[in-house]
């Protein structure tokens, strides 16, 4: 009872690891700048025992470097790599070559790899296998043994150098079944490439036949394989060989239905003529650079098989070089695809990779409703949200031909045959309108004709209206004259109205309406019932973050007109910091005089949290400073851009109020209603109930929440501060706020 209890806790506890270093390779994927702040932590690791081998195979370079290309470690070096992986989190080691067999401590290093609890893979051409190997390979109890067989034929002797390579490879699968114990999946390792597949059918079905797992390598030529006497043309497909794999995979799916437990998931497979059509496959981030690195037999470390090395693992420990700058650079070049292109491991980069996933379809991975229940109620918010990033324009053109065609305003074949639709996007500051540059972009793919306003409003200062201006003319490329006031704007001309947030006075209820917020989790001023302007739901249609706004709208349900809609359409403002662009760390330091060596916090309240302190709020904003007084960094002061509104501000000045602060020498204020470049360069942010620190937590960097009144907030409030301090450090007394830093 009690070992079956310790298994069942061990597996919890790797799928635990498994799903958490998934998810924040996933969300350096997203935004490649944060891998500095999320760090790689990888869950598995490719070690190469040699590059000695008894193949002489076409497509490999190994075999004929010079001697000093062979240095090996010894047998408790790889011991302690072992030691150094297992205290790293690691779950999964595989053994490959070379040909591993070539050394005599293969089996001991498996053995003590199980010893150490790792899942234990190993990948053979079987060239050197005897009965005793054989012994000795299963007493060690690995969990996968994958052997190459690419062919039944000569022509799979001729591409391995080796004569009768088929029949020993059959023979070395003989052997490792007669003294499998039972615990070792067998399996075949098969290269796919323009003279292997017309062999490939009988291989999948031999192994089938045999209740042997298949897995496919797809041939490529980066620089690990570019060196080889095999020449571009043996590599490259024709459209009709292009056509037969198409064709081969169709087949595959259809059987991995009934084999799934041996064939790859229909989504890796569909993969397969995709990568062949364009081997660097720009569109899907290769996360394999942060979840399983490759170890050289000297020791070297390289994110990736087709990269050069970053560190050697003899030199420095593991955790240093995975947080080296060299390790992060080589691992971004894989997020944004600025490397050489490969298939290495192409499974374990499409099973990471969440958008892949839900793309693909893969079953099992939709949150459900009995899984969001066991989630904090913040994250699965967000978590609801990115699966639908850069979806919101989508959503919203969708919108334009729902509405039109249920309201009547504008018949549906207008809008898609050469009528010149209008959408006005309703914002009063750059701050809301940052976030419509992601959908205008989508939204223009489908009509370059489409036409687009910003309505603003009268009551925000000459300063503000004229950022407003500016952006909408250099960033969403609005012309001047479609940047106005109601009633400016015929309300006949208008085909749709975006509302950000709640402050729509629009009193025609005959044109379509829409309200998209920019943040998550909805508050009470969303549902209240305001004499001049609409609320949530007096609209047409409400695109929201995640299903917690979701489940709230459902709450309030009755309240709604007939025909209203909610959909989840994501995080508008994280399509903005992925999409437009953002100063460089050297720029927006040099911009407000930051030093480049000091670590920058960003103190940014809530505007409504100042608002309450009345004239107090000035003495809250040097309270913060204060407690940093002892700590070397750059103070970056950064208020919402309500602050500088003296009507929403209650009549306070802060332009004013802050420019003594900004004369000393560590302090620095930015007035920039951009909130970009704060967000990217800070390492952490101070704050209240702001909606920055939703967006700080996705970006993978620390939040400390302090908020003295906290009891002054009704129930709505007081909420949203739950859900921040669930993924923040919370700080009771400014004294506990460096402490915090410091840890």
């Amino acid at each position: 009872m009690n070992i079956s209890r310790q298994k069942k806790r061990t597996r919890i506890h790797n799928y635990w690891i498994k799903g958490r270093e998934t998810l924040l390779s996933n969300l350096a994927a997203l935004l490649p700048m944060s891998l500095p702040f999320l760090g790689c932590r990888p869950f598995a690791a490719n070690l190469r025992l040699t590059h000695r081998c008894s193949g002489r195979c076409k497509t490999c370079s190994h075999w004929h470097q010079k001697e000093s290309h062979f240095r090996e470690l010894s047998t408790q070096t790889w011991k302690d790599i072992l030691d150094q992986l297992r205290d790293h989190k690691v779950l999964t080691v595989s053994f490959t070559g070379g040909d591993i067999l070539l050394r005599k401590d293969t089996p001991v290093l498996m053995r003590y790899a199980k010893a150490l609890g790792f899942q234990v893979r190993a990948t053979l051409n079987g060239y050197s296998m005897t009965e005793h190997i054989a012994q000795d390979l299963m007493a060690a109890r690995p969990d996968d043994i994958s052997l190459s067989l690419d062919h039944f034929d000569e022509f799979f002797s001729g591409m391995r150098g080796v004569a009768n390579a088929t029949d020993k490879v059959l023979q070395a699968l003989d052997l490792l079944r007669k003294h499998n114990l039972g615990h070792t999946r067998l399996g075949l390792s098969v290269t796919l490439m323009k003279n292997s597949l017309k062999g490939c059918e009988d291989l999948v079905r031999f192994a089938l036949e045999k209740e042997l797992f298949v897995s496919f390598n797809l041939i490529h030529f980066t620089h690990y394989f570019s060196n080889t006497p095999f020449s571009r043309e043996q590599y490259y497909l024709s459209d009709h060989e292009l056509s037969e794999i198409k064709q081969f995979v169709d087949w595959l799916i259809g059987l991995s239905r009934s084999h799934s437990k041996l064939l790859p998931h229909a989504a890796y497979l569909r993969w397969i003529p995709r990568y062949f059509n364009d081997y660097r496959q720009t569109g899907t981030p290769c996360l394999k650079t942060m979840l399983k690195p490759c170890i050289d037999p000297d020791g070297s470390i390289r994110p990736c098989c087709s990269m050069d090395p970053v560190g050697n693992i003899t030199h420095n420990p593991l955790k240093t070089i995975l947080c080296s700058p060299a390790y992060l650079q080589t691992a971004t070049f894989g997020l944004t695809k600025n490397c050489p292109g490969c298939s290495c491991h192409y499974s374990l980069n499409l099973g990471a990779n969440l958008l892949y996933r839900f793309q693909s379809g893969i079953r099992g991975h939709e949150i459900s409703d009995t899984q969001e229940q066991k989630l904090p109620t913040f994250f699965v918010s967000f978590y609801s949200g990115m699966r639908h990033v850069k979806n919101v324009g989508e959503l919203m053109y969708q919108s334009l031909l729902d509405l039109s065609d249920r309201l009547n305003a504008m018949p549906t074949d207008q809008i898609t045959t050469g009528s010149r639709p209008t959408i006005v996007f309703q914002a009063y500051s750059v701050h809301l309108a940052q976030f419509f540059s992601s959908i205008i972009h989508t939204l223009r793919s489908h009509d370059v004709n489409m036409g687009f306003q910003i309505l603003y409003h009268p009551q925000f200062s000459h300063t503000e209206i004229e950022s407003l201006r500016r952006f909408a003319t250099d960033h969403l490329g609005i012309e001047p004259g479609s940047i106005t006031v109601y009633p400016n704007i015929p309300t006949h001309s208008i085909d749709l109205l975006v509302c950000a947030d709640v402050y729509a006075r629009f009193p025609r209820q005959t044109n379509q309406t829409c309200i998209i917020f920019h943040g998550p989790l909805l508050q009470r001023r969303n549902f209240k019932y305001f004499p001049f302007r609409k609320n949530l739901y007096q609209f047409d249609k409400a695109i929201v973050t995640g299903s917690y706004d979701l489940r709230l709208i459902q709450k309030y349900r009755a309240k709604y007109r007939k025909n209203f809609e909610a959909v989840v359409g994501g995080f508008p403002y994280l399509d903005t910091l992925t999409i437009t662009p953002v100063l460089s760390k050297m720029a927006y330091y040099q911009k407000l005089g930051l030093d480049l060596n000091l670590p920058t916090i960003f103190i940014g309240p809530n505007w409504r949290g100042l608002r309450l302190f009345q004239n107090q709020g000035l003495s809250y904003i040097k309270e913060l400073i204060h407690t940093f007084r002892n700590i070397e960094a750059n103070i970056l002061i950064k208020l919402h851009a309500c602050s500088y509104n003296p009507h929403m501000a209650g009549g306070l000045d802060w332009r004013e109020s802050l420019k003594d602060l900004a004369s000393q020498g560590n302090i620095h204020v930015d007035s920039d209603p951009d909130d970009k470049s704060a967000l990217m360069h800070s390492e952490i942010l101070i704050t209240d109930i702001s909606s920055r620190a939703f967006i700080f937590m996705l970006l993978g960097k620390p939040v400390i929440q302090y908020f003295p009144v906290s009891k002054t907030w009704d129930h709505w409030e007081q909420s949203r501060l739950a859900y921040i301090k669930q993924g923040s450090l919370v700080a009771k007394t400014t004294a506990e706020i460096p402490k915090l830093f410091l840890k």
